[in-house]
């Protein structure tokens, strides 16, 4: 599938206040939209973006994944495989798992594409940085290390390249952490500002 991607400067300010060009192309994919099921469950069940990187990613049964099935319950969501997810152990069979979590977003009537799910994933992290369960560092390493294990997708290339982007401004241009950290947090705030309102 072909992702229509522009680029463009990440701008930060210098140490005396003036805007600074940072030397770096940035990658912007086109956001892919949630259609209206999904969008419901997210509204419903926000750490659902969690799961849908989960599923892609091939990750086994989890706590995550457990939870997940409970507060989906609670929201009435009682398909047969979220049901039978909530009583299982975590020592599942990785290959019944994995058909079960299949089952479950095939009831619930979800197709899940790789450029949807590491999208929400973005937008679960930079909710997190904003409602303050991680610093934005952190949340720039978790997608840093996506982008890694995603072999450099697209959706988190922005993430990769100014995380080496702040590591250089601190190691040769003599930058705070707490000047990074502030950059950092407004580059998912304008994440967030951009593809937040859309997706739900």
């Amino acid at each position: 599938m072909d992702i229509d991607v522009s680029y463009s400067t990440f701008m930060v300010p210098d140490k005396n206040e003036e805007e600074k060009k940072v030397d770096i192309d940035v990658y912007y994919p086109t956001f892919m939209i949630p259609d209206q099921t999904l969008k419901s469950i997210i509204r419903s069940v926000p750490s659902t973006r969690v799961i849908l990187y989960d599923y892609i990613k091939d990750h086994s049964i989890s706590k995550e994944w457990k939870e997940w099935a409970f507060s989906m319950m609670e929201t009435g969501y009682n398909t047969d495989g979220i049901v039978q997810l909530a009583g299982e152990d975590l020592s599942m069979n990785p290959f019944e798992f994995k058909e079960l979590a299949s089952r479950i977003f095939n009831e619930l009537g979800i197709c899940v594409s790789p450029q949807l799910a590491y999208e929400q994933y973005i937008l679960w992290i930079a909710n997190q940085v904003d409602h303050g369960e991680l610093s934005a560092k952190e949340g720039f390493q978790i997608l840093y290390e996506a982008a890694v294990d995603s072999e450099y997708d697209d959706a988190f290339m922005a993430f990769y390249q100014l995380n080496d982007a702040f590591g250089i401004l601190v190691d040769q241009n003599g930058y705070s952490e707490d000047a990074i950290e502030r950059m950092r947090r407004d580059v998912f705030m304008k994440y967030l500002m951009q593809n937040g309102s859309d997706s739900l």
